[in-house]
């Protein structure tokens, strides 16, 4: 495997895709050897594992689909609701939230995800909840819980999961209820945030072909992971103002509630109809918990005043590493009581309100199955935080944001005993999604004009109405050259329609003569979007024994052009174009992989090795600039995501079984000009405003591993026990926008549980334990909010250290 390493590593071009497809052949034909006489009944072989990556029950071995599976039992084994947490299951997949200003999340499969942080952009890589095809960054805020399976698909998938999706998806499943009563009962407790949990879930069958199953989750932080230190002290900017330091001094305080209903229609054999409809809460104190990581040469983080940019004060108790330690300071109370969209008690807050129900019908006739998924989705955020990060509160901002999703898609597939089979259908999706964005960068005082605004500390207010609508039709053809060899191709045809109405409700600027560097107050831009692509694809499948599967397959995918809602809108009146300043373009990849998966040593191990190589086009961008505090959009012109995947498990016994995953990734810009500079950076290396990043590497650290173990033994033939810990490394990321500051450092986190249980019984003790090395890890960077040069802060700090408590019945 070493040598596989760096073969890809020293090499990785379209010629060595040669050697690297012999290698896996002599990868197979080694297994082969191993497999010959087939599968194995043995008690110590490993169970069955069934994904439906391509829309149909398959065993994960068979699938020429570069999968990961996580079972119920591991998801059982995260003791939180958070996306984040469930996506460190599998190396090579980071879910995380963002905070204001962004699309709520940053989510990436083989590091390839979003670079576009903006209200209005959709995420590369797409999550499926029961079915239904969510793209924006709000449902990272979703309450997962009483899931039956996560399946993680790398790469561009076009075909099988509602929407084109250019970098993977994330399909979770909810439980869906059986024919007899069954259910638990769990509560639990977290020691560092001192925050309680419970769990509970139902399943009542009414008939014999109808049931219904009840679920909810329910916890609340006591204490926060986040220390914030800022104190009182006199406004070097509004000396009349005095700040009165944090607002909370720790945080985020999660609370998050959820609950599902879950009705399952069986009335025959050939039909079944399930409907699923999740309602999901969570609130915090703040959304700025950003951390900043350095300063440069300075000890203390830095504040600008934008009207007078010789004039910047030094946060005395902000300091500049990551931490779990902030300096995040509340702005003055007549501020607060007189700003535009702050809530009645001046608190920081983030809330998020999601709706999310799933109408999955299939109807089976004639060696074909009709299958129909109607989803409705409908999110609500708000927040009003600092994202100034520092105690002095100049960069107060106040957001909402409301997006109702309406999708159906139709399949038809068919199962006939000849060599000649086809999957076919279409979809169609309508979103509407609104934005409100305030601010204050500037220290003006009150506003002094007439209207609604009078008195008001805001310096912008902006709203954006979006309408979107998408429709495609996708077909698959599978012909079985062979008994053991089948070849696949198929593609779909997407149409994308996307509107807006954007503008600035309100303009402090729009007092002065001087030139407005904002959108004037009753300038309303209406960019569109109008475009259609083909994404084909094609696999080669052989089984040259019954459990090894060897693969090559072609794949194109893409995501649409997006229409961006900056949170302050410049000044565009005097441009050619005013519209396009509002556009990212549509970003489209292609390319291959080739894969091989075994069940080896008498089915007691399995094996899954991928190569892949993709170039994107148009990878959506968004540059941050820091005079005006906001993001433009943008399109990188070319990049290139290429690398090499292992997994495997080992079961030495019934009680034993070890896991090992591996992956190497490397990311690079093959063309990317116009790019934006880091803070300070030398002219001659970023001439007017902009540098050329072509030929640099981006994102995570590029190599991931796991190891892991699980133990399980009886005790006294009543009880039994189960042990399982894993290690998991990063390595040390690519600077960010060239800036020798802006890495994200390797780390390694330590995770374990310990669980006691009754054979045969109802209850179970659990241990569990997250971080437990208390390892820190930091990225998706943002130069910090009218900051110097060296400030830069991170938008997603790693959870520190937890242990949680759990009991559970079931019944």
């Amino acid at each position: 495997m070493y040598r596989l390493l760096l073969t890809v590593r020293r090499c990785m071009a379209l010629s060595c895709a040669a050697p690297l497809a012999a290698a896996l052949c002599t990868f197979s034909a080694n297994a082969a050897e191993s497999a010959a006489a087939g599968a194995s009944d043995s008690p110590d072989a490993i169970e069955e594992v069934v994904v439906t990556a391509r829309k149909r029950a398959e065993r994960l071995v068979d699938v020429p689909v570069a999968v990961s599976e996580v079972s119920a039992q591991t998801l059982a084994e995260v003791p939180t609701v958070s996306l984040t947490q469930i996506g460190n299951l599998v190396p090579g997949v980071s879910l995380e939230r963002m905070g204001g200003g962004s699309s709520g999340a940053a989510f990436t499969i083989r590091g390839v995800g979003q670079l576009a942080q903006d209200y209005n952009t959709e995420q590369p890589v797409a999550l499926n909840l029961d079915g239904v095809q969510v793209t924006k960054g709000g449902a990272s805020q979703i309450g997962f819980f009483d899931l039956q399976s996560m399946q993680v698909l790398k790469g561009p998938q076009a075909l099988f999961f509602g929407k084109n999706s250019p970098a993977g998806v994330i399909a979770i499943d909810s439980v869906t209820p059986g024919s007899t009563v069954e259910g638990y009962v769990r509560a639990g407790y977290e020691f560092s945030a001192s925050s309680p949990s419970v769990d509970a879930a139902m399943t009542i069958p009414l008939t014999d072909t109808l049931s219904i199953r009840v679920a909810g989750h329910y916890n609340h932080d006591n204490s926060g992971d986040i220390k914030n230190v800022a104190g009182p002290t006199a406004n070097p900017f509004e000396p009349t103002l005095p700040l009165p330091g944090a607002a909370y001094t720790q945080g985020p305080l999660n609370r998050d509630g959820a609950g599902r209903v879950t009705v399952a229609w069986r009335p025959n054999n050939d039909f079944d109809a399930t409907l699923k409809v999740l309602g999901s809460y969570h609130h915090d104190w703040g959304g700025a918990t950003e951390e900043v990581f350095t300063c440069g040469a300075n000890s203390h983080p830095s504040t600008i005043n934008l009207l007078n940019p010789t004039q910047v004060a030094a946060d005395p108790f902000g300091d500049c590493r990551v931490n779990h330690v902030i300096s995040n300071g509340a702005p003055a109370a007549q501020v607060v009581s007189n700003f535009y969209g702050a809530p009645a008690d001046g608190m920081p807050f983030t809330e998020t309100k999601v709706w999310l129900s799933s109408l999955s019908m299939n109807y089976r006739f004639d060696n074909m199955t009709l299958s129909s998924i109607t989803g409705v989705y409908s999110s609500s955020h708000g927040a009003f935080d600092n994202y100034d990060l520092t105690v002095w509160a100049q960069a107060l901002d106040a957001e909402h944001d409301r997006d109702k999703q309406i999708s159906q898609e139709l399949r038809l597939a068919s199962s006939f005993s000849g060599p000649v089979n086809f999957t076919a259908g279409a979809y169609y999706e309508h979103d509407r999604h609104d934005t409100g964005d305030t601010d204050k960068i500037f220290p003006l005082g009150p506003y002094p004009g007439p209207g609604p605004f009078n008195g008001v500390y805001n310096t912008l207010a902006m709203e954006a109405r979006d309408r979107a609508e998408s429709y495609s039709v996708f077909g698959q053809l599978s012909w079985k050259i062979l008994e053991q060899l089948e070849l696949a191709g198929g593609a779909r045809y997407t149409h994308d329609t996307r509107s807006a109405e954007i503008q600035n409700i309100f303009n402090y600027f729009d007092l002065f003569p001087t030139p407005n560097p904002f959108s004037p107050v009753g300038v309303v831009y209406h960019p569109s979007i109008s475009e259609s692509n083909v994404s084909p694809e094609a696999t080669l499948t052989w089984h040259p024994q019954s459990d090894l599967t060897l693969y090559a397959a072609f794949k194109t995918g893409y995501l649409a052009g997006a229409i961006g809602n900056p949170a302050n809108v410049s000044n565009y009146t005097q441009a050619a174009d005013p519209e396009a300043n509002f556009i990212y373009k549509a970003e489209k990849v292609k390319g291959f992989e080739v894969g091989a998966k075994g069940l080896l040593l008498d089915g007691r191990m399995s094996t899954e090795l991928t190569v892949y190589r993709y170039e994107y086009n148009n990878l959506q961008v968004a540059t941050f600039h820091q005079e005006n505090a906001a993001f433009y959009p943008g399109n990188a012109g070319k990049a290139r995501s290429q690398g090499v995947e292992f997994e495997g498990l080992f079961k030495v016994d019934r009680n034993l079984s070890l896991n090992l995953s591996l992956a190497y990734t490397d990311l690079k810009f093959l063309e990317y000009r116009g790019a934006q500079c880091y803070p300070g950076e030398p002219v001659a290396l970023c001439p007017n405003g902009s540098q050329d990043l072509s030929g640099t590497r981006y994102g995570d650290g590029p190599f991931t591993g796991k190891f892991g173990f699980t133990y399980e033994h009886s005790i006294m033939d009543k009880f039994g026990a189960r042990l399982t810990a894993d290690v998991r490394h990063t390595s040390t990321g690519p600077l960010y926008e060239r800036d020798p500051l802006a890495f994200s450092p390797s780390y390694t986190i330590v995770n374990a549980s310990l669980r006691f249980f009754q054979v045969n019984g109802p209850w179970e003790f659990n241990i569990i334990g997250t971080n437990l090395n208390n390892g820190i890890y930091y990225k998706n960077f943002i130069f910090k909010p009218l900051g110097l040069a060296g400030d830069i802060g991170t938008q997603s700090v790693s959870l520190p250290r937890q242990v949680t408590a759990q009991i559970q019945y079931r019944f």
